[in-house]
This record gives structure tokens, C-alpha cells and sequence, in this order.
């Protein structure tokens, strides 16, 4: 959402053009939060194939799993080498996933194992790697103080349609009465 809101007025002379007396400009957005370590994600993976009768890839997750979204093969992508490899079974418990691969398709392929996860949501709802976002709002506005006279210009010319550094500047050679607040970098300060 992008807000103006701007307002005219005269000068206190007489006979003056209506002329600019204030604008604001506000905005609302949405931002990803790039700290937020509560993001519901795998932290560790592994496949295992000495202690369990098939070989079996472990996920580890930082919260309990939700057991109908995690228990559909179809969120699942497993390569092993260059070969996509079917599931044979998938089994939950707490944060933990197991998914049992069927022995034919690791015979005879290489050692790297590739794996796609999508659509699981952990007990609460959030969605695997989604991290939360943050609602900002950002806000400026001017004030007219004082309307200047037309300004003495030396050198004075239009703009062409060329590049800035190609185009004439013209040169201002009166005081200068102007000042604008905003808000500082505190990167800037330090």
C-alpha cells in the first residue's frame, strides 16, 4: 500500500499562484525476517543403511512433523547418482523422519543422495523453510516554509535527452536558504 497526501495553498502576496504547502508520503510492505530462527526447518540428514533391514534416510526437524502432510510421498524427491529412487515406506516419530528406499533401486549407484522436501508443516502449522515476515511502515514528509523567488541561473539550459553527465548544468549563483530534515543512517555515525 502506497499512501500521498499532498496540500496547496497561496503565498501571503497578492495575486500569487497557489503553490505547494505540504506533502507526505507513507507506505505499508512486507519484508522477510532473515533472523527469525524459529523457522520450522531440517537440521540434519542422513542415510542409513547398517541399522535398519532397508536402507532408510533420516530427517531431523527442529519441531514435531505433521504427520499427514509428511506421510505423503509425493513431497518427496529422492535422487541417488544421477536416478530418482522410490519410497518404500515413510514413518514419523516426534521430530524425526524416516523414509525406507527400496533396496533395487541403490544397487549399483553412486554415493550421492539428493533429497527435495515441500508442502510439510510441522504440529503448529508453519510450513517447512518459510520464515515469518515482518509488516514495516515507512513514512516522510515536507513542509514549505518559504517560497523563493524565481532563481538566478548562469549558464541556464534545458534539459536534452541525453545522459546526466552529457547534459548542460546550470549553475545557481545566488545564497543558498534551503535545508531538509530526515532521518540519519546510524550505520553512517559509527
Amino acid at each position: 500500500m502506497f499512501n500521498i497526501d499532498v496540500e496547496y495553498g497561496y503565498e501571503n502576496s497578492v495575486n500569487s499562484l497557489m503553490c505547494l504547502k505540504y506533502i507526505s508520503f507513507n507506505n505499508i510492505f512486507n519484508v522477510t525476517d532473515k533472523e527469525d530462527s524459529t523457522y520450522f526447518r531440517i537440521l540434519d540428514s542422513y542415510l542409513d543403511s547398517f541399522r535398519n533391514l532397508k536402507p532408510t534416510l533420516v530427517l531431523t526437524f527442529n519441531n514435531n512433523i505433521d504427520r499427514v502432510s509428511a506421510s505423503k510421498k509425493k513431497n518427496y524427491e529422492i535422487t541417488v547418482g544421477k536416478q530418482t529412487v522410490d519410497i518404500n515406506s515413510i514413518q514419523i516419530t516426534g521430530k524425526n523422519l524416516y523414509i525406507r528406499l527400496k533396496d533395487n533401486d541403490l544397487l549399483g549407484k553412486g554415493d550421492s543422495c539428493r533429497v527435495v522436501v515441500h508442502d510439510i508443516t510441522d504440529t503448529d502449522g508453519n510450513v517447512l523453510d518459510k520464515h515469518k515476515s515482518m509488516e514495516l511502515y515507512q513514512y516522510r514528509e515536507l513542509f514549505v516554509q518559504e517560497y523563493n523567488k524565481p532563481l538566478p541561473l548562469k549558464d541556464s539550459c534545458y534539459m536534452q535527452y541525453l545522459p546526466l553527465e552529457q547534459n548542460c548544468i546550470s549553475k545557481y549563483s545566488g545564497n543558498h536558504n534551503y535545508w531538509m530534515n530526515t532521518p540519519e543512517n546510524i550505520k553512517n555515525n559509527k
